[in-house]
């Protein structure tokens, strides 16, 4: 994997609209992860990948990414071996992957012997950065909504983040901050490597 290239939101805000790129935290952590992992082409500009993507079929009924549909999409478009899960929700294979978290053997084997009998922070331990969703006020407290992070290291005395939002202005934080804004409701990711 390549170092993980910072992407603020703030600096799309004149392709994609301030609205607009203020709410694309999650595919811009995609976008910083797959361009790691070597998954997207050179020439896709963060901008133009978020620019790209249809709203309206990639978003939840109250307007936030969908997860799973974010993941099969990019799945699908990249070739890519995303893993994609309710972090606390129904673990169940076949509404998995009816939903799109999941698709291929590689995902599902990795999910069923690596995340399901995990928690986020041991999965980050081994190695693997991970998107994950964040409640409203996590790193800035003008961050109003629901919003991902990528976390690529989880020591016993600090977690390590990437945060596509320029008003988040720390990368480190104490674990007990970071586990006490991991959202219920949310999703985790990880994008595996290329093989």
């Amino acid at each position: 994997m390549a170092p993980i290239e910072h992407i603020s939101l703030q600096s799309l805000s004149g392709a994609l609209g301030e609205e607009l790129a203020i709410r694309s935290c999650a595919p811009v952590a995609f976008y910083m992860l797959l361009k790691a992992y070597g998954y997207l082409p050179a020439a896709v500009e963060p901008d133009e990948f978020c620019f790209s993507l249809d709203r309206a079929r990639l978003s939840t009924t109250n307007a936030d990414w969908s997860r799973p549909a974010l993941t099969r999409y990019l799945r699908e478009k990249y070739l890519a071996k995303i893993v994609s899960w309710q972090l606390y929700g129904d673990a169940d294979i076949g509404n998995m992957k009816q939903a799109g978290y999941l698709k291929t053997d590689d995902e599902v084997n990795f999910f069923l012997h690596k995340v399901r009998s995990h928690q986020a922070k041991e999965l980050i331990r081994q190695g693997h950065p991970m998107i994950v969703t964040m409640k409203p006020g996590f790193g800035s407290d003008e961050n109003k909504n629901i919003h991902a992070i990528i976390i690529t290291d989880w020591a016993d005395d600090k977690v390590t983040v990437v945060d596509p939002d320029a008003r988040s202005a720390k990368s480190e934080y104490e674990p007990a901050r970071v586990e006490d804004y991991i959202s219920q409701q949310g999703g985790g990711t990880i994008i595996l490597p290329r093989t």
